[in-house]
Formats: C-alpha cells, structure tokens, sequence
C-alpha cells in the first residue's frame, strides 16, 4: 500500500484511493493492481477488476515479486496485458488460498505459493 500511495497520493479513504489509481492507470496507459485479500487491478480503459481469491496470510516479503513472475509467463505465453494480469492476480490468490489451507494463514511463505501453482494451474 505504500508503493501505490508513493505512486499515485494519499487518500483519505479506500475508495478515493481507488478512484485516484483508476484515474492514475488511465492517465498513464498503464495496469495497476492493488494488493489484497481481494487485490483490485485497474487498466488503461479506466476500467476496475477485482480478484475474488487471496487471503491474509499472502502478506509476506516476496508476494509481489511472484506475482509479478506469474504475470510475466502469462505474457510470454501470448496472452494479453489484461489478461494477463487478470489470470496473474487470480491464480497467485488461488494458489494461496490452497497453501492456507493445508498449512494455515500464519507462517504462509512465498515459497508455499510457487509450490501450489502446478496444482492450481492444472486443476482448471
């Protein structure tokens, strides 16, 4: 939350916030996901997407870096920015959400979500 407010401003409520990085992502042509328990991903329509997969536990040093990665495959796979980042946000927070579940929230390590992936990735 910091990185973003660094990026776009403070605000003195979430939804200002959001309104400030649709605002931002529509400005700038660019893609920003908020992160989260349901991370919120603005694109350069203007237009908002929120993940609906994720939990607490996900709030650990490296989190972003995987998604990151995550993304990053899915565009060298030929998907879409959008989709790209859309895929990238729901599977990082599915496969979270299978970590926790067999390990539990606290603890969670980004390691645990690299190693749920497969599982993820192939079970739809």
């Amino acid at each position: 939350m910091g990185e973003l407010k660094r990026l776009i401003g403070a605000a003195n409520r979430p939804e200002e916030l959001l309104e400030k990085q649709k605002a931002f992502s529509k400005k700038h042509g660019v893609f920003i996901i908020q992160k989260g328990p349901y991370s919120k991903l603005t694109a350069p329509s203007g237009k908002l997407y929120i993940n609906s997969t994720g939990n607490a536990g996900m709030a650990t040093a490296g989190m972003g870096d995987a998604l990151t990665g995550i993304i990053g495959s899915f565009l060298a796979q030929g998907y879409s920015p959008l989709e790209a980042a859309i895929n990238g946000i729901y599977y990082h927070g599915l496969a979270g959400d299978n970590a926790a579940t067999r390990k539990g929230e606290i603890g969670l390590l980004t390691s645990d979500i690299i190693a749920a992936l497969p599982e993820v990735l192939n079970s739809l």
